[in-house]
């Protein structure tokens, strides 16, 4: 069933989007996740992640939905204080950010049983939206959780831990890279300051702008060699 599966995986990278989804649906099948064995299903899980890959959009859907049929299961047999259990959530979430499923990866951070890693994957959601160039979906997801007065608290939090890891994040900011490398990285301070502003934090964002011109003006003035030095450090 595995090596069908992987075949099946393979064929459906090159096939039209209906008979993708098609065989992509029958290797999900025969890599059924067994609840009653533990410890095989999730080699298949990883067999599944590594197979699927990256930019598979249909691929990627369908992972996310075999991962909430695996969860589904561990809970229908009561092992949710199991390692199992918070590794298929982990996955969830490392899933849901591969393919930029925005929405699936917060819930996944909301969800996860282990508490003490809940803001360290908040705050590799906040990079990830800004790696993706997505700064106006994570505008926009702090925003909307904002304008939910069930979730107002939690919004303030997440708006929070946001703005901490962009400010943080800075120091690795797009100027200082731009006078080594012509290909820049994310510019965490830009999503900073678009941030703050959307929440109308006006000082807050003029700081941001200060510290991104103050990051820039250095990085014209210091010789390249200790530019590299500081990044390496």
């Amino acid at each position: 069933d595995k090596v069908m599966a992987e075949c099946l995986i393979k064929v459906a990278r090159t096939e039209p989007t209906e008979v993708s989804k098609q065989l992509l649906d029958r290797a999900f099948q025969l890599l059924d996740f067994d609840e009653e064995d533990l410890e095989s299903s999730m080699k298949r899980l990883q067999t599944l992640q590594i197979r699927i890959g990256k930019n598979n959009t249909i691929g990627g859907s369908g992972l996310l939905k075999y991962i909430d049929g695996a969860i589904d299961k561990v809970e229908s047999i009561g092992l949710q204080n199991s390692e199992s259990y918070e590794i298929l959530w982990s996955a969830r979430f490392n899933t849901a950010i591969s393919f930029q499923s925005w929405s699936d990866a917060y819930e996944s951070c909301c969800s996860h049983p282990n508490q003490g890693r809940r803001v360290a994957y908040f705050r590799r959601l906040v990079t990830a939206f800004v790696d993706a160039g997505a700064v106006p979906a994570l505008v926009e997801k702090c925003m909307s959780l904002a304008r939910d007065a069930d979730v107002f608290e939690e919004a303030i939090d997440f708006y929070e831990i946001a703005a901490e890891t962009l400010a943080e994040n800075g120091m690795r900011d797009l100027y200082t890279s731009l006078a080594l490398d012509p290909l820049p990285p994310p510019d965490y301070l830009e999503a900073l300051f678009c941030l703050h502003v959307a929440h109308k934090n006006w000082r807050w964002a003029a700081q941001a702008m200060d510290q991104r011109y103050l990051r820039a003006l250095d990085a014209l003035e210091r010789p390249a060699m200790e530019l590299t030095r500081e990044q390496q450090a």
